[in-house]
């Protein structure tokens, strides 16, 4: 049971990394300063900024 669900917590990070990449690309695309840093290729982890000004 506990394998599974950390299966998808893995996956919904790795889904929830890859939108915020997007959104920083759309962002950046609109005059926005944004950014999403990963650790690596497994997209574990994010770090997400943008400037709103």
């Amino acid at each position: 049971m506990f394998a599974r669900l950390a299966e998808q917590y893995r996956s919904y990070v790795q889904d929830l990394v890859m939108s915020l990449q997007a959104l920083a690309i759309v962002l950046e695309k609109r005059g926005y300063p944004a950014s999403c840093y990963t650790c690596g290729t497994s997209f574990e982890s994010a770090s997400f900024m943008v400037s709103l000004r």
